[in-house]
């Protein structure tokens, strides 16, 4: 359940976290202190400076809170979302007695504290996703309401709207070129890919997901455009990284593909 930021726990972590702790900080010193600040009541203190209410006071310190931040501007108000505040303190056990252990500061990810299955989206859905979110209301431009962010969004929303128009190259036509027996355009040919693919990949779903890229991406021009040349190593590269194949592997394989299927293009 969220907590507010004058909850107990709440108060007690972000209060250690700003003290020096030191090699010699017991539990006991630190109960102490807490309640010198304010932090804590006179019934508090003496809890805690029992055996029992001690380990208490460790578990305290070493959760991690849901805490529900105070209304106070308006990216907040609009966000409507919670913080994370992390119990990351190291005890060490000094003596018999739990009061006596000495409590430090830590270093841990946040990612222990959720479960390990995580979803994986790909780059080429993210739009997507985000034109969906649009319709519930949830935009760059609602989510932060700064100006930049309102002027960013409204850029983003008119590029969308443009036509998509190959890069301009200056029409050039030569005596030899005009002739009717030449023909200078390149058109792309899907066998082509498929058969280099093929030597290289067994997996016939993976095969035709990987072909399925280059007949996305392909434009007229394509085998000239380094951006088109790049997105379809990065995504090729994704894929084969779904399909069990480490980093080093996905990069090299993605790139010798694309490489092959450029080379047979210019060479027709």
């Amino acid at each position: 359940m969220p907590l507010k930021y004058n909850d107990l726990p709440v108060k007690v972590i972000s209060k250690l976290a700003s003290y020096d702790l030191n090699d010699d900080t017991t539990i006991n010193i630190i109960v102490k202190k807490l309640y010198e600040d304010s932090i804590i009541t006179l019934e508090q203190k003496t809890r805690w400076e029992n055996e029992k209410g001690a380990l208490e006071f460790i578990n305290l310190c070493q959760g991690v809170c849901t805490v529900l931040p105070i209304m106070n501007n308006e990216r907040l108000i609009r966000q409507s979302g919670a913080f994370l505040l992390a119990g990351k303190f190291n005890v060490y056990a000094r003596g018999d007695k739990l009061q006596d252990a000495i409590i430090a500061k830590a270093e841990s990810s946040l990612r222990e504290e959720f479960d390990k299955t995580f979803f994986y989206i790909a780059d080429e859905n993210k739009e997507t996703i985000r034109t969906e979110l649009e319709h519930c209301n949830i935009s760059e431009a609602n989510l932060f309401p700064e100006l930049e962010y309102q002027l960013r969004y409204i850029r983003k929303h008119n590029e969308t709207q443009r036509r998509m128009v190959s890069y301009f190259d200056k029409f050039q036509l030569s005596q030899e070129e005009n002739n009717e027996e030449n023909d200078i355009e390149v058109e792309y040919n899907p066998d082509i890919v498929r058969e280099i693919i093929k030597t290289k990949i067994s997996n016939y779903t993976l095969l035709e997901d990987i072909i399925k890229i280059f007949n996305e991406n392909e434009t007229v021009d394509w085998m000239w455009r380094n951006s088109i040349i790049s997105r379809m190593k990065v995504l090729i590269c994704k894929k084969l990284m779904q399909n069990d194949y480490n980093k080093q592997e996905a990069e090299k394989m993605a790139n010798n593909i694309v490489k092959e299927v450029v080379k047979k293009h210019k060479m027709r």
